[in-house]
């Protein structure tokens, strides 16, 4: 009766500690999600709300039929701004943005021509396709060009902002530089 009563009380340590260490492994696992949580809620914290303008643009090339697509970006552009809309709100955040053909950068202007913002962007106007060759079979994809695009962007609502400059990236061989590719001023002018 003794090596019964010894063998139940070792199978309830036994249970015990399995269950100890269970328990421990859980509470580890939810101290380290606490934390991890705690973090990503900072980082989302660090995101300011501030004084926005929600612009909805279109971009057009006048000289090229609507709705076509051509392998290269159109040369000439006219950009027109649709609608504004200003808000509270969060911008985009850009930690490092890097520039590649296959981005737009908006500039915000002042009365003065100086710069107040710059946004960086994938470029409206690429569409990704794959083609075949006569036979068939799946050509390396590409990148085509709409003519014809709208498209939003949202930039700081900065004091004395009158207008924006749409630049496409263009690679030099040692760094990109920005060609203008249309500009327009903001309804209504300047808010201060």
């Amino acid at each position: 009766m003794k090596k019964i009563c010894h063998l139940r009380n070792a199978g309830v340590s036994a249970g015990c500690l399995a269950y100890l260490s269970v328990l421990a492994r859980f509470l580890q696992t939810m101290i380290v999600s606490f934390l991890v949580l705690s973090i990503g809620l900072a980082e989302a914290g660090e995101t300011e709300m501030t004084r926005v303008i929600e612009l909805h643009l279109s971009s057009t090339s006048p000289s090229v039929a609507k709705d076509s697509l051509s392998t290269a970006p159109p040369a000439e552009n006219t950009v027109t701004i649709l609608s504004q809309k200003r808000t509270q709100g969060a911008l985009p955040t850009q930690r490092n943005p890097e520039l590649s053909r296959q981005h737009l950068v908006v500039v915000g202007l002042n009365a003065k021509g100086q710069e107040t913002s710059r946004t960086v962007m994938l470029d409206p106007r690429i569409i990704r396709a794959e083609t075949t060759d006569s036979s068939g079979k799946l050509i390396s994809p590409g990148l085509l060009y709409r003519n014809d695009v709208t498209f939003s962007v949202t930039v700081p609502d900065e004091p004395g902002i009158i207008g924006l400059k749409v630049y496409q990236p263009r690679w030099t061989g040692a760094e990109y530089a920005l060609d203008l590719i249309g500009e327009a001023k903001l309804p209504g002018g300047a808010h201060d």
